[in-house]
Parts: C-alpha cells; sequence; structure tokens
C-alpha cells in the first residue's frame, strides 16, 4: 500500500511557490495603482528615503507660504500707505501754493481771512490721509495700529515704535509708521497757516512758508523710504510665489511614477506571475502524481 507524501521537497516548493504568487500579486497591485494614479510613493514605507526628501521640501514648501502671506500683507498695506502720502503731499504743495499767493502786497486783509476757511479743509483732508486704515489696521498709529492715531485737532495718540513682518527667516521690511513723525510737521504748519491767515497779516502768512515746505518734505522722504520697502516686499512676492511653484513640482516629482518604467515593470510582473502560476500548476500535477505512487 502507498503513502501520500505530506512533508519533503515538492510540498515546501510548493510553499514558496504560493508565497512568490502571492508576493506578486501584490507587487502587481501596486503597480497597477500606480499606473492610474501616476503615484508611485504614497506610503512612508514604498520609499522611506524619498519621503524623507518630501518632508524637507514641505516644510520649505510652509516656510514659503508664510513668506508669501507676510509679503502680500505688506504689499498691501505699503500700497495704502504711498497712496496716502502722494495725497498728503499734494495737499501741502496746494497749501503752499495758496501761502504764496497771500503773502503778496496784492491781498487784502479779508482775501487771507477768507482763505483761512480753504487751510482748515485742507488740514481735514491731510488729517485724513494720516488715519488712514487698511487691512483692520491704522498705517500712520505706530504699532499701535488698532486705533486711530488722530484725533479732530491732530493730536497724536499712536506708537513712536514701528511694525515690521518678516519676509524670510532674516529679512524684514517696514509696514506701518510713527505717525506724528510722518504727518505732525504738515498739520502743524496747516495750522500755523490757517493762524496766520486769520489775522490778514501777510507777512505772517510769509512766515509759515518754511514750516510748510519742512512738513511736505517730510512726506516726501517717509514716501520714499516705505516706496523701498515696498519694491521689496514686491520682489519677495514674485519670489515666494516662482519658489512654491518649483517646490510643489518638486514634491510632485519626487512622489510620481515614470510611466513608461511603471508600465514595463507592471507588464514583467505580469509576466512573472504568469510563468510562477504555469510552475505551480506543474508542481501540482507532479503532486498529484507522487500521491498515486
Amino acid at each position: 500500500m502507498s503513502m501520500p507524501i505530506r512533508s519533503g521537497p515538492l510540498s515546501r516548493s510548493r510553499t514558496r511557490i504560493m508565497q512568490e504568487l502571492s508576493n506578486l500579486r501584490g507587487r502587481i497591485s501596486r503597480s497597477e495603482h500606480a499606473a492610474t494614479t501616476g503615484l508611485a510613493n504614497e506610503r512612508i514605507s514604498d520609499a522611506p528615503a524619498v519621503w524623507t526628501a518630501v518632508h524637507r521640501l514641505g516644510e520649505q514648501l510652509d516656510d514659503q507660504s508664510t513668506w508669501e502671506s507676510n509679503a502680500k500683507k505688506a504689499v498691501e498695506l505699503l500700497s495704502a500707505s504711498d497712496s496716502a502720502l502722494n495725497e498728503g503731499t499734494r495737499i501741502m504743495r496746494e497749501a503752499r501754493a495758496l501761502a504764496l499767493r497771500m503773502s503778496t502786497g496784492t491781498m487784502s486783509d479779508e482775501d487771507r481771512m477768507q482763505a483761512a476757511g480753504d487751510v482748515r479743509g485742507m488740514f481735514d483732508g491731510l488729517l485724513k490721509e494720516a488715519n488712514t486704515e487698511s487691512a483692520g489696521r491704522y498705517i500712520f498709529a505706530g504699532t499701535a495700529y488698532d486705533s486711530r492715531p488722530f484725533d479732530p485737532t491732530g493730536v497724536y495718540s499712536g506708537s513712536s515704535d514701528v511694525p515690521g513682518t518678516l519676509l524670510s527667516a532674516s529679512d524684514e521690511v517696514t509696514i506701518g509708521a510713527d505717525g506724528s513723525a510722518t504727518f505732525g510737521a504738515s498739520l502743524q504748519a496747516l495750522s500755523d497757516l490757517a493762524a496766520a491767515l486769520d489775522t490778514g497779516d501777510g507777512a505772517a502768512v510769509q512766515a509759515t512758508l518754511t514750516s510748510i515746505d519742512d512738513g511736505m518734505n517730510g512726506l516726501i522722504r517717509q514716501r520714499v523710504d516705505l516706496g523701498a520697502q515696498h519694491r521689496a516686499a514686491l520682489d519677495t512676492l514674485e519670489l515666494t510665489e516662482t519658489m512654491r511653484v518649483n517646490l510643489q513640482t518638486a514634491i510632485d516629482a519626487k512622489l510620481a511614477a515614470d510611466p513608461i518604467e511603471t508600465f514595463q515593470s507592471l507588464a514583467e510582473l505580469r509576466s512573472t506571475y504568469e510563468a510562477t502560476v504555469a510552475v505551480t500548476a506543474s508542481s501540482q500535477s507532479m503532486k498529484g502524481l507522487m500521491d498515486r505512487i
């Protein structure tokens, strides 16, 4: 009576083949997924070294997103400050032209006293610019940007400290100004001009020209200074947008599967799988023959 072979070389070989088939099915499934999605490394276990690089690129991408957000905020605030300073300079030029006219002997005392009302209108216009608000912040309040810096009479209650924001780990730009240092001289010059016109005295009006010039020049200097900060923020915004795209492209490239390589690998795996199945079938036939011996 023949005894069936329960455990031997053929049985162990069949076990190894079945394990190999299982491994091949897993690899084929992953390759089919990569061919469908275009992603080769969706899990850390797929390629630890690749995911380490992806993690580092992701940290850089987060940094660039922060710098980009800061740059956008800076551009918005500094654009508003430039507009306010430009209008303030225009008002001061208008005031200077009026002071020159009213200081001549062709103007009467009554003309000068009437012109005082125009200058007070200029004062209100300049005060409005000094209280410019953008993105929920008063730009010329220093670091006390949550509150209106000037009261209706031109008294300043803001801070002398200047706010800033980071555009990189080491680069910072100013995104506001000390309103007193920026507008204080101009507001005082307009107040003095209005008071001089009230007297009807041409000489008193002429004496205000120097303070008008000083105030106007202060606005111009501040506009130049903040304009440089504005340019830096614009440059950073352009750079960070480019860097963000490049970093995302690099991350996608790390995770992406090469289509030609993927389909070639898939074809090879399927071929190997079919060959292994054939070997398994042959092994099973051999086992059946041995069982009958």
